[in-house]
């Protein structure tokens, strides 16, 4: 007979999620190859939402169990501190892109705070040209940069919030809260088509992702002397920590072994509950064991963690 426990991971194992800063420079698939090798062997790793290689701040590392999370951290809200330059618009809408277009106008402050409703709520937005977006499973980038013919389609995303924090006449620094699949390059080239100026990202700061704040980052040089100090364990936030959005509730051993098999459990939902889609179910120990779905009084499971 299989033990309950017999897939658990080991104690020793990492699960959990990093709140790592990635400086310009490096690739998300970068990042996430340093982080691997500072952890066990097998250990898998992911990354919530992808960064440019020039935009730099908070890139989610996910380790282990957490990795089947993702999904639900891309859900989260994120924040961007970003430059706009007027004048030129670029194969790639930010510093590293050729120069397609050029333009002596540039716009007033007034004209920029005139324009910001018309780029904040639901947008249907068109992904840069140069991008990880999949067309017939190859990276949009990749095939421009095969000479390939690239045709996008707009993407629906939703700018909740969008200011100006700084303004000189060549160039605009802006804060945007934002969905998933928003793109910070696609908004700079946009504002400028619209303000008949063009306009580049030329500098990308991601600043907040859900509860990962900036402040909390671990900077990429540091990891590997955390982990020569045994203290890089101590680092990693708790499967939990990410999913502060989803109400969690605690299950008996007995709910936690059916659970674990996949099996549906009876569970009086509290009344604060009912509304949400989905609940996280943990322990006595305070360790996640699934994500479930709420199905009048039954519990399904669709993601347990083997912890």
């Amino acid at each position: 007979m299989l033990s309950l426990f017999e897939n658990i991971s080991p104690p020793n194992a990492f699960h959990g999620w990093l709140n790592v800063y990635k400086p310009v420079g490096p690739t998300s698939f970068d990042v996430v190859k340093q982080v691997r090798r500072l952890l066990p062997r097998k250990t898998k790793v992911g990354h919530g939402g992808t960064l440019d290689p020039l935009a730099h701040g908070i890139l989610p590392i996910a380790i282990g169990e957490a990795t089947k999370t993702v999904d639900y951290l891309m859900d989260e809200k994120k924040e961007y501190i970003f430059e706009v330059c007027w004048g030129e618009e670029r194969t790639t809408d930010d510093l590293e892109g050729e120069i397609l277009r050029k333009s002596s106008k540039r716009p007033m402050q007034k004209e920029i705070e005139q324009l910001l409703p018309q780029f904040t709520g639901v947008l249907d937005q068109l992904p840069p040209l140069y991008s990880a977006k999949k067309i017939g499973g190859k990276r949009a980038c990749d095939l421009a940069r095969e000479g390939k013919e690239v045709i996008l389609k707009p993407s629906r995303v939703t700018v909740f919030d969008l200011e100006i924090l700084d303004y000189t006449p060549d160039k605009v620094k802006l804060r945007a809260l934002c969905s998933k699949g928003t793109y910070i390059r696609s908004l700079a080239r946009d504002m400028g088509q619209a303000l008949d100026c063009y306009g580049y990202a030329a500098s990308i700061l991601r600043s907040q992702v859900g509860g990962m704040s900036l402040e909390e980052a671990i900077p990429l040089e540091k990891l590997a002397l955390l982990e020569k100090d045994g203290i890089l364990g101590e680092m990693i936030r708790p499967i939990q920590a990410v999913l502060a959005d989803i109400p969690a509730v605690l299950v008996t051993s007995e709910q936690e072994q059916k659970l674990r098999y996949g099996q549906m459990v009876v569970y009086q939902v509290p009344d604060s509950a009912h509304d949400s889609l989905y609940i996280l179910c943990v322990n006595d120990q305070q360790k996640a064991v699934a994500i479930v779905e709420v199905l009048d009084t039954m519990l399904k499971p669709k993601r347990v963690f083997n912890i």
